[in-house]
C-alpha cells in the first residue's frame, strides 16, 4: 500500500487590514494549504503539540487551496523548526502558490506556513493567538526495522495457525500497522519481495503494545504455509524487501514439506575468483526420508548506463548434486545474480528460486578506484587554498566510486601517510565528497575548519584526495602526483593601525604613531599626508615604502622609530615625526608590504589641525549697566563672537575678560568665557567716575594657548555713555474709593525726558531684594513725565506692609539702568484691612466677596464648600470657577451651615458699563455702617433693572444689596449700573393693579395680575424667575413669548400662560376671584375658574379673561414670508373645535397635514419645516396653506419657500 508524499497542509487565518479596497469584496485573501492524509494524524508530541501528519523523505510539497490562489497575488512559504518561533527557512515573494521546501531531516518536525498579499494586506496562515491552527509535520527517511521475535503455534480445536511477534521499530514516525501475507508451501521465495499488487490476508494496527498475535483460521489439518509480518510506518512507508518468511504448518507433527531450494543472502560485492552460494536450510529443511537434489544456476547482469535498466543471461547451469552449496568463478568487474531449484528424488521438483521482479545481486570487486585525473591546490591569498581534482565517475570498474576523503598536512606529519594508517589520518581529513555525475570537485580551504591546525600564513600543506568505492576499497596513495598536491599559503598582509591624533597640533609638528598588528609579516612601510582627505593636490606627501625593522629620517621632515622591533609575539608600534607642517587639517595613512610582495589595505585615516598662528579678535560693541542693588550697577559687555576666527588653526577655545582703569593699559584678567558666548556681565565694577573708570578687553585664545591682545577696548567714556541718575520714592498715596494707589517719585540727578523708570514691591524686603516675577515682579513704567504711576489696590496683597524701589532706564538702546533707589515702606491705612462674615447655609448659595482677601482661590475663602459657579451672560449657561473677583457673584455648594470670616481690602463699588438686555449676575459693595442696610444702585439707561435676591428656596425683587450676597440682575435694555458702599436704597415702584388672584401649582405660588398699563413684554410690576441654581429643576411659572418665566404676571390682554411638569395640579380660590369671566383651557378642554377649584394640567396651559378671547375663526399669515427652512402660522379659534390645516403646492397636489385635532378656543401657532408628509424636504416655490373649522370657516394664505 503506497501514499502519496506530497505534504497538504490546512491552515487559515484571514487578516484583513482596515480600509482595505478589494476588487471582490465578498471573497477576502487566505492562506489556506491544503490538507491530504499523511499516515496517522493525532499523535501527540512534547506537551501540547499535535502533528498534524507525516511526509517521506525530505522535501515536503505546499500547495494553497484553489479558493486563496487568484491572478495577481504573491505568495511566500515557511518553514519553523519545532520549539522555535523564528523560521529556518522562507521564501520570498512568489508568483506560485506551490512550492517544494527541501531539507528536512529523518526525525525532525517542523511547522509549515504561508502567506498571501495583495500588496496592501497581509494574511499568514498561522497568525498569533490560534494554536490550534499552528500544523506540524515529521519527516521520515527511512523504511520501519525487520520484525524480530517471531513464533509460531498450530492449534486443532478449532484449526488455527497462531503468529506472535514484538512490537517494530522505526526511526522516525513509528510502525502504523503490520500487514500478514501467506503463500503456499512450495512459494515462500515469492515472499521475498512485497510486491504493491499483493494482497495481504490481514492487517495488525500497532495501538502501543509489546506484543502482537494473530491467527489464520483458514486452514486444514496438515496444510503448510509461508507467511511474512511486513510492518508500515506512519508515514506510509512499506519494508518490502529484507523480511523474514517463515513457515509453519496445521499439524502437531513435521509434515511432509515439498522441495524447497531458497538461497541465503549473497554479499553484493565479493573479491577473489568467484562465489560460494548455499541453500537455506531453515527455511528448506526437507522432508524426513525423502533424499533432496538441487541444481544451480549463475546469470550474467549487464546494467545500461543511459536507461538504467537491467538484463540477465544465463550463463552456466549445473548439474543435479547432493550438495547444498555450489562455488561458481567470478570476472572481475562483472555481475552476477543465481538460482536454485530441489527434488526429491523420485519426487516433486520445486521451481526456480529468486526469478521475480527483485533478485539479489553481486559484483566482483577486486581493486580500489583509479586515480584522479589531475588534482591542483593553488594559493588564493586571504581566501586560503583552492583544491580542484577531477576523475571520471565510471573509473571503478566493480562497484563504483562511492566518494572521496580530502586530506591536508603538514610535513612534519608526512609520516602518517608513508604508508597511511587510516587510525591517524582521519583527524587530518578536512572535507568528505559524495561522487557525482561530472566528476569534477572543488574545495576552498580558508582553515577554521581544520580540526588539527589552522592555516598558518607562509607555511606549505600537503593535499591529497583518495577516492573509495562501494566495495570498501580505497585508492590512499596509489597514484602518485595526480591525487596530492602542494600548497603554500599566502593569506596576505594585514593594514596597519594608526593611532588616533589630537584635534591639533601646535607649532608645525605631527607625531603619528603606526600600530604594527602583523607579527613581523610586514617588512616594509608607505606612508602619505596631504590637506586633503583624497590624499591629492600640491599639499601631498608620500614616503616610502621604507623598512621597518631600521630607524629611518628623510629629509629632515620626516623620522622613525621602531622600539619594539624583534618580538614577532606581539604588536610593534612604528614611531613616526613629521614636520614643517604649515596651518591646516592633515590627513595621515600608512599600508604595508610583506615578503611575498602583498600590500596591504591602507590603514585608517587619523587627522589633526596643525596650528601655528594666533587667534583673530574683536572690539567689544556695547557697555550696558544694570541695576544691581541700592546705589550700585553691573556693566553689561556685548562683543561679536562670530569674529573669533583663527583661520585654518586648531580654532578658538576660550575668551578672557581684562579689565584696566584707564585705556591702553591691559589690565587684570577678571573671567574666562566660552567662545560660543557673546557677552559677559561685571559684577564687582569700580563705581570711579561715574563708573567710567572701567576699561575692558576681550581676548581669545586658541587650543595650543595662542592669544590676541590686538583688539579694541571698551567703556562708558569710549561709546559716550554713562548710567542715569538713581530715581527716589517719595510717597505711596491711596484713592478715596479705596480701589487705587499712586506711587510719586522725583530724580536725584539731571535725567533726560527719555528716562524711562522700572519699579518692584513686595510684601517683605526680603522677598523685595529675591526678585521673583511672582511675588516681587518688575513693573516697566515707561517714560512718565510727571513721576507718578496709579495701580490698582489688588496689588497690595500681602499684609499691612508694603515695600517699594525702583531705578532709571536712559534711552539708549539697549538702555542703561541706574541702581537701585533705597527701599521705600509704605504702612496701609486702616480702612484697607476690614474684615466681614459670609453666612452659607447647606444648599446653593448666591454669594459674592465684600472685601478683596491676599488670597482670592475660592477653596481658601470656602474650606469646605463642594462646588464653585459662574453665570455666563453670553452662553446662557454656568460655568465652574476656582478664583473669585469682587464685584461679581457665585454660587457656592454647602452641605451645612457655616460661617465664614473674610478679611481684606473693603470693596468700596460694584460697576458694569455697558451691559446689555437680559440676566447678570452682580455682587454687593462693603457695608461698614452700624445699621448694615445694605447699598442702593442706579441704572443709567434703557429699560429698567431689578436685583433679585436667593433666599435658599425662591427668588425675591430687592432695592439694595448686602454685602456678601449675589444677585440676580434682569436688564430690559443697554446701560450702565453702579452701586456704592452706604448708597441711598432705590425708590420702590408702586404698580398699578386693576386685579389680581393667586394659583398654586404643586405648592409654587403664581400670581396672576391685569392692568391696563402693564407692558405685555417684561414689566416693571412683574416677578421674573431668574435661572435656577446650577443643576437645579425648572419650577412651574408663566412664560411669555421670549421664553422669560415669572412669578407675578402683569398683562393688558387677559392671557396667561402657564409651563409647568406633565400631570401638575393647579388649585385656586374660586371666592377670590375677581368679577371677570376667567376659564382654564388645557389640552383636555376648557374649565370656567368659577364654577371649579382645581384642574390636572399636561404640560402648558392658559388663563385666559373670557373677552380676551378671540371672536372669530381666523388664519394669519406664515411669518416670515418668503421664508427658507421654516415658518409659523398663527391662527385664532374662539370655542372648542376641530380644526384642520393643510399645505397644497401650487398644482393642487397635497403636501402636508399640519393640524388635524380638537382645539381649545384661544390664539395658536403651527410651525411647518419645508418637507412633505414622507419628510422629503420640497423644493423652492409657491406654496397653499388652507384651514377649515366647523362646518362653514375655510381660509387659504399664499407661502413662497425661497431655498
Amino acid at each position: 500500500m503506497e501514499f502519496n508524499a506530497k505534504l497538504t497542509v490546512l491552515a487559515c487565518t484571514v487578516l484583513l487590514v482596515a480600509g482595505a479596497v478589494f476588487a471582490q469584496p465578498s471573497t477576502p485573501l487566505c492562506a489556506n494549504l491544503s490538507r491530504a492524509p499523511y499516515g496517522l494524524v493525532g499523535d501527540t508530541l512534547e506537551g501540547d503539540v499535535i502533528l498534524a501528519g507525516f511526509v517521506r523523505g525530505h522535501s515536503a510539497y505546499l500547495e494553497l487551496e484553489s479558493e486563496c490562489v487568484r491572478p495577481g497575488l504573491q505568495y511566500r512559504f515557511f518553514r519553523t523548526p519545532l520549539g522555535s518561533d523564528t523560521p529556518d527557512f522562507q521564501t520570498g515573494w512568489i508568483p506560485l502558490s506551490s512550492v517544494d521546501i527541501d531539507g528536512g531531516g529523518d526525525g525532525q518536525v517542523f511547522k509549515y506556513s504561508a502567506a498571501v498579499t495583495d500588496g496592501d494586506t497581509v494574511v499568514y496562515s498561522n497568525p498569533l493567538g490560534y494554536p490550534d491552527e499552528d500544523i506540524y509535520v515529521m519527516h521520515d527517511w527511512y523504511r520501519p526495522d525487520r520484525i524480530e521475535g517471531i513464533s509460531t503455534y498450530y492449534y486443532a480445536d478449532p484449526a488455527r495457525i497462531r503468529i506472535n511477534w514484538r512490537k517494530g521499530t522505526d526511526s522516525a514516525s513509528g510502525v502504523y500497522k503490520y500487514y500478514i501475507y501467506r503463500a503456499p508451501s512450495g512459494l515462500g521465495y515469492t515472499l521475498e519481495y512485497i510486491d504493491p499488487a499483493m494482497v495481504p490476508v490481514d492487517s495488525v494496527l500497532d495501538d502501543g503494545r509489546m506484543w502482537y498475535d494473530w491467527s489464520d483460521y483458514d486452514v486444514t489439518p496438515d496444510d503448510c504455509f509461508w507467511y511474512v509480518i511486513v510492518p508500515m510506518d506512519k508515514a506510509g512507508w512499506v519494508r518490502r524487501t529484507g523480511n523474514d518468511p517463515f513457515r509453519r504448518c496445521a499439524s502437531g507433527t513435521e509434515p511432509h514439506w515439498p522441495p524447497c531450494a531458497q538461497l541465503r543472502e549473497i554479499p553484493r560485492y565479493h573479491h577473489g575468483g568467484g562465489l560460494t552460494i548455499r541453500i537455506d536450510l531453515d527455511r528448506c529443511p526437507g522432508t524426513a526420508g525423502e533424499v533432496v537434489q538441487y541444481r544451480y544456476r549463475k546469470y550474467r547482469v549487464f546494467t545500461d548506463p543511459d536507461t538504467e535498466e537491467s538484463d540477465m543471461y544465463l550463463v552456466e547451469e549445473t548439474p543435479w548434486t547432493d550438495a547444498s552449496s555450489y562455488f561458481f568463478s567470478t570476472i572481475e568487474c562483472s555481475t552476477y545474480t543465481f538460482s536454485a531449484q530441489a527434488r526429491y528424488l523420485g519426487g516433486p521438483t520445486s521451481p526456480w528460486s529468486h526469478l521475480i521482479p527483485t533478485y539479489p545481486l553481486t559484483t566482483n570487486d577486486q581493486t580500489p578506484p583509479g586515480c584522479p585525473e589531475e588534482m591542483t591546490a593553488t594559493s588564493r591569498g586571504e581566501d586560503g587554498i583552492y583544491i580542484h581534482f577531477y576523475q571520471n565517475p565510471n573509473d571503478d570498474c566493480g562497484s563504483g566510486i562511492l566518494g572521496y576523503h580530502l586530506f591536508r598536512f603538514s610535513a612534519d606529519s608526512i609520516a602518517y601517510f608513508l604508508p597511511p594508517d587510516s587510525s591517524l589520518i582521519e583527524d587530518y581529513r578536512i572535507h568528505h565528497y559524495i561522487v557525482n555525475s561530472t566528476g569534477h570537485y572543488y574545495y576552498e580551504d580558508d582553515g577554521p575548519s581544520d580540526p588539527i591546525i589552522d592555516l598558518r600564513d607562509g607555511q606549505t600543506y600537503y593535499y591529497v584526495v583518495s577516492p573509495y568505492d562501494s566495495a570498501g576499497y580505497t585508492n590512499w596513495l596509489d597514484c602518485g602526483d595526480s591525487q596530492i598536491d602542494t600548497a603554500t599559503v599566502d593569506k596576505g598582509v594585514f593594514p596597519p593601525i594608526a593611532v588616533r591624533l589630537p584635534s591639533h597640533s601646535c607649532g608645525g609638528t605631527v607625531h603619528l604613531d603606526i600600530i604594527d598588528t602583523t607579527y613581523c609579516d610586514a617588512i616594509e612601510v608607505e606612508v602619505q599626508w596631504s590637506a586633503d582627505p583624497f590624499f591629492g593636490g600640491a599639499s601631498f606627501v608620500g614616503i616610502g615604502p621604507i623598512p621597518i625593522h631600521s630607524d629611518t629620517t628623510i629629509g629632515g621632515v620626516f623620522t622613525m622609530t621602531n622600539p619594539d622591533d624583534g618580538i614577532c609575539t606581539n604588536w610593534d608600534t612604528l614611531k613616526m615625526t613629521i614636520t614643517d607642517l604649515y596651518e591646516t587639517q592633515w590627513f595621515f595613512r600608512a599600508r604595508f608590504r610583506d615578503s611575498f610582495e602583498n600590500i596591504s589595505e591602507w590603514s585608517n585615516v587619523v587627522v589633526t589641525r596643525v596650528d601655528n598662528t594666533p587667534p583673530a579678535t574683536t572690539n567689544i560693541t556695547n557697555i550696558q549697566s544694570l541695576a544691581d542693588s541700592v546705589d550700585r550697577v553691573n556693566i553689561l559687555l556685548t562683543w561679536n563672537n562670530e569674529a573669533f576666527t583663527d583661520g585654518d588653526g586648531s580654532g578658538v577655545d576660550s575668551v578672557k575678560i581684562f579689565r584696566s582703569t584707564a585705556i591702553g593699559e591691559s589690565g587684570t584678567e577678571i573671567a574666562t568665557v566660552s567662545k560660543h558666548v557673546n557677552k559677559f556681565i561685571d559684577t564687582d565694577p569700580d563705581p570711579g567716575n561715574n563708573w567710567h573708570d572701567n576699561v575692558y578687553r576681550v581676548v581669545p585664545f586658541d587650543y595650543c594657548g595662542h592669544h590676541n591682545y590686538g583688539g579694541g577696548q571698551g567703556s562708558f567714556s569710549r561709546v559716550g555713555q554713562h548710567p542715569p541718575a538713581v530715581p527716589r520714592i517719595d510717597t505711596v498715596l491711596v484713592s478715596h474709593y479705596l480701589d487705587s494707589f499712586t506711587v510719586v517719585w522725583s530724580d536725584t540727578g539731571l535725567s533726560p525726558l527719555t528716562t524711562k523708570y522700572v519699579l518692584r514691591h513686595a510684601g517683605t524686603v526680603d522677598w523685595l531684594w529675591l526678585g521673583d516675577e511672582l511675588i516681587a515682579p518688575n513693573v516697566n513704567l515707561g517714560v512718565v513725565p510727571s513721576h507718578r504711576k496709579t495701580f490698582p489696590i489688588e496689588d497690595l496683597f500681602g499684609g499691612s506692609r508694603h515695600y517699594f524701589m525702583m531705578f532709571a532706564v536712559d534711552g539708549e538702546t539697549p538702555g542703561n539702568e541706574s541702581g537701585w533707589s533705597e527701599v521705600f515702606e509704605f504702612e496701609l491705612p486702616p480702612a484697607l484691612n476690614a474684615t466681614d462674615t459670609i453666612e452659607l447655609f447647606a444648599g446653593w448659595n448666591l454669594v459674592s466677596l465684600p472685601v478683596i482677601p491676599a488670597n482670592n482661590t475660592a477653596s481658601v475663602l470656602f474650606p469646605g464648600a463642594h462646588m464653585f459657579a459662574e453665570w455666563n451672560p453670553e452662553a446662557g449657561e454656568y460655568i465652574e470657577v476656582n478664583r473669585l473677583y469682587p464685584g461679581r457673584a457665585y454660587w457656592v455648594l454647602m452641605t451645612s451651615a457655616v460661617d465664614y470670616p473674610m478679611t481684606g481690602i473693603p470693596v468700596m463699588k460694584v460697576q458694569e458699563n455697558e451691559i446689555g438686555r437680559g440676566w447678570w449676575t452682580i455682587g454687593a459693595p462693603f457695608d461698614d455702617s452700624e445699621t448694615r442696610e445694605g447699598s442702593g444702585f442706579s441704572w443709567t439707561g434703557l429699560g429698567h433693572a431689578t436685583p433679585y435676591d436667593w433666599n435658599g428656596v425662591h427668588y425675591n425683587p430687592t432695592s439694595r444689596l448686602m454685602p456678601g450676597k449675589g444677585y440676580w440682575l434682569l436688564l430690559t435694555g443697554t446701560g450702565d449700573f453702579y452701586s456704592e458702599s452706604g448708597m441711598p436704597k432705590a425708590i420702590s415702584f408702586d404698580p398699578v393693579i386693576d386685579w389680581n388672584f393667586f394659583v398654586d401649582i404643586d405648592g409654587v405660588s403664581l400670581e396672576v395680575a391685569s392692568s391696563d398699563f402693564s407692558d405685555r413684554g417684561i414689566d416693571m410690576a412683574d416677578i421674573v424667575m431668574p435661572p435656577t441654581p446650577p443643576f437645579g429643576e425648572i419650577s412651574p411659572a408663566f412664560i411669555d413669548e421670549e421664553g422669560y418665566r415669572y412669578i407675578r404676571k402683569v398683562r393688558p390682554d387677559g392671557e396667561w400662560t402657564i409651563d409647568a411638569p406633565y400631570g401638575s395640579i393647579l388649585s385656586w380660590n374660586p371666592k377670590a376671584l375677581p368679577s371677570v369671566e376667567l376659564v382654564l383651557v388645557t389640552e383636555r378642554g376648557t374649565i370656567d375658574m368659577h364654577e371649579s377649584n382645581s384642574a390636572e394640567i399636561f404640560g402648558r396651559a392658559k388663563i385666559v379673561a373670557r373677552g380676551a378671547l378671540p371672536a372669530e375663526f381666523n388664519l394669519g399669515q406664515n411669518v416670515p414670508n418668503p421664508f427658507n427652512a421654516t415658518c409659523a402660522v398663527p391662527f385664532t379659534v374662539p370655542k372648542d373645535e376641530h380644526v384642520t390645516i393643510t399645505v397644497y403646492d401650487i398644482s393642487g397636489n397635497l403636501v402636508t397635514t399640519l393640524v388635524d385635532d380638537e382645539i381649545t378656543a384661544g390664539s395658536h401657532r403651527v410651525v411647518w419645516d419645508g418637507t412633505d408628509g414622507a419628510g422629503r424636504s420640497v423644493p423652492s416655490g409657491i406654496y397653499l396653506c388652507r384651514m377649515t373649522a366647523g362646518e362653514s370657516f375655510a381660509a387659504t394664505r399664499r407661502m413662497l419657500l425661497v431655498k
